[in-house]
């Protein structure tokens, strides 16, 4: 029994996820939330995590993204995408020292992930030019 009301929460979760794309490809930003957060509260995963702050960032609420944010890292720092939109927060935030160890292991276990190579760039830059 217990093996089938997971099942049957993934399935409700993966339902809900889905609806949740389809209205973000549709550009249908809160309903696409509502979806996301539905999903969410039946099932914890870092690509609803990300997906919600993706969405709240695109309706203009910044600092309610954040927390997703750090929520998808805490979930899967192996993600390469998580890592990265979690580096951009922490750079923003002034963060530089912990922005700089989450890039060198992401690009220890991916060296050829441009947008992380990037960013690593613009940090050196800045530092470069800040000294």
């Amino acid at each position: 029994m217990e093996g089938e009301d997971r099942d049957r929460n993934r399935d409700r979760d993966m339902y809900y996820y889905n609806l949740g794309m389809k209205c973000l490809e549709q550009e249908d930003y809160e309903r696409s939330l509502a979806y996301f957060e539905q999903s969410l509260s039946i099932c914890s995963h870092y690509k609803t995590c990300s997906r919600i702050a993706q969405v709240l960032k695109v309706l203009g609420r910044e600092e309610e993204a954040e927390s997703y944010i750090v929520r998808a890292y805490e979930e899967n720092q192996k993600s390469d995408k998580a890592a990265l939109v979690y580096a951009e927060l922490l750079l923003k935030n002034g963060q530089t020292e912990l922005t700089r160890t989450i890039l060198e292991k992401l690009l220890s276990r991916n060296p050829t992930y441009g947008p992380a190579q990037r960013l690593m760039k613009q940090m050196d830059l800045r530092t470069r030019f800040d000294d």
